[in-house]
């Protein structure tokens, strides 16, 4: 399944789009375009797990995960699909993109047979954190380092 505007498509990833971001992330990140090579991987090979990736014409544009896990700590032992990861290439942040992304991502995790997802954002993150707010998020908790917990009710939407 994928969504069209323009050359954009919204997509679940392939391998063959992973080196297509490992450098742009690791640099935005810090990190080692191995590292992230080696998550997109494992992403593709979990079945609890999914990988998707906005292009333009062709090109890697945006990137953003599902995950399936259990937070510790204050959160209760939260338990369940996560939306995380999203990275939208600095030149095409605004445009709707993380959006679509997101709203991708929820299809996902319906479609697994959930009815609830969840997301950890920083606090200093206004933008995201109204994005998912306006998509039906809402506070439930708060990481001892400031992320906020975030949960959506998708049989509400």
């Amino acid at each position: 399944m994928e969504k069209s505007n323009d050359h954009l498509r919204v997509r679940t990833a392939c391998e063959a789009d992973i080196p297509n971001y490992s450098d742009k992330l690791a640099i935005a990140f810090g990190l080692e375009a191995s590292q992230i090579r080696a998550q997109g991987l494992r992403d593709l090979a979990d079945k609890n797990r999914c990988l998707m990736v906005a292009t333009l014409r062709e090109e890697v544009i945006a990137v953003a995960r599902v995950t399936h896990y259990e937070v510790n700590g204050s959160l209760k032992n939260t338990e369940g699909y996560f939306l995380l990861g999203l990275w939208v290439e600095p030149s095409a942040r605004r445009r709707g993109i993380g959006k679509l992304l997101t709203v991708r991502r929820m299809d996902w995790v319906n479609n697994q047979q959930n009815t609830t997802c969840h997301t950890l954002i920083d606090a200093y993150a206004i933008g995201s954190l109204k994005l998912h707010e306006d998509l039906g998020f809402r506070h439930t908790d708060t990481l001892a380092d400031g992320r906020r917990l975030l949960t959506a009710d998708l049989s509400e939407n």
